[in-house]
């Protein structure tokens, strides 16, 4: 490999251990096709987007993070991991996609508590600010520290986690999940940095630097095999971070019915990383159909800068 043109990314599933146990939801199938034609009749795809769907593989990604769920909440969950990606393509604005997203709430609010839903309201109100606010945020972003403390925000995962509530029947009170929120936030950021290392190359090429192994490389001053490096140490210590949280929930007790909840919801975190490691190749949306090679060997070709580079996508 030529220097400069190229460059190794860590194993993300090996970074995990063998402690977590990827599983895939048997509704996948039905819940993707359920979804694009949601999608279709929806209308906030623009032509690109809606020829680029099927590569994504979100419907996969739903089914990774969202595995023992029944169908109809599988299709939500991969009806919303779809706008997501197209808001932080397109953006917020426009009609189609905020309508899009009251379909979506309606469902949600047929099942759901009000205290969870204020929550999810919360989750959004920082997601569609911290997009807003983008160009100041990022100018302010030089440390990782700041940057994550913006991607949390503004990635919309935040809001994924969130779903599980919904999509599990799970009835957890503002308590219980304050006593749960080191893991969360741990999960959190494995999902940030396992996109950012895959999502590196494309965003460079867009000429888009705002990304986790960017910011550690400009505020570490290392070179971008360096900076990977240490991105995959990074994921390895949070993964040791979230088996210790994991360790402190399971030691605490709220009563039976609420313990079954919490070990679900854990269970739930746990499919979210595992799934995420796995996701990131599989889909085309990092690199461009080669997932299993890199994966296996680890090499990335550098992309070449793009000369009419648009709005930057967040992963």
């Amino acid at each position: 490999m030529a220097p400069g043109t190229s460059y190794q990314i860590p194993n993300i599933p090996t970074l995990c251990g063998d402690t977590f146990e990827l599983r895939t939801n048997r509704h996948c199938r039905a819940a993707t096709q359920a979804s694009r034609q949601w999608a279709q009749a929806q209308a906030f795809l623009d032509a690109d987007e809606a020829d680029a769907l099927e590569g994504a593989r979100l419907g996969l990604l739903a089914a990774l993070c969202f595995t023992t769920c029944d169908a109809p909440q599988l299709q939500l969950a991969t009806d919303f991991l779809t706008l997501v990606f197209h808001w932080w393509d397109r953006g917020v604005d426009g009609a189609p996609g905020q309508a899009a997203f009251t379909d979506i709430w309606t469902r949600l609010a047929r099942t759901t508590s009000t205290s969870w839903q204020t929550r999810f309201r919360r989750l959004l109100d920082d997601f569609d600010g911290a997009g807003a606010d983008a160009a100041r945020s990022r100018a302010a972003c030089g440390s990782l520290e700041a940057y994550f403390a913006w991607s949390r925000r503004a990635s919309g995962f935040a809001m994924g986690l969130a779903l599980l509530e919904y999509a599990e029947g799970l009835q957890l009170r503002d308590g219980v999940l304050a006593a749960l929120a080191a893991l969360r936030q741990t999960t959190l950021d494995l999902v940030i940095w396992m996109h950012d290392i895959a999502s590196y190359n494309v965003q460079q090429a867009a000429g888009h630097g705002y990304n986790a192994v960017a910011v550690l490389m400009a505020e570490q001053r290392v070179t971008l095999q360096t900076a990977m490096a240490r991105a995959g140490a990074r994921v390895a210590a949070l993964v040791a971070d979230f088996l210790a949280h994991e360790k402190d929930a399971a030691a605490a007790s709220w009563g039976p019915y609420v313990d079954r909840d919490v070990r679900t919801y854990v269970v739930g975190l746990r499919d979210w990383i595992v799934g995420t490691a796995h996701w990131v190749y599989r889909c085309d949306r990092y690199f461009q159909g080669r997932g299993e090679d890199v994966k296996a060997f680890g090499w990335v070709f550098l992309l070449p800068k793009q000369t009419d580079a648009g709005e930057e996508p967040s992963a």
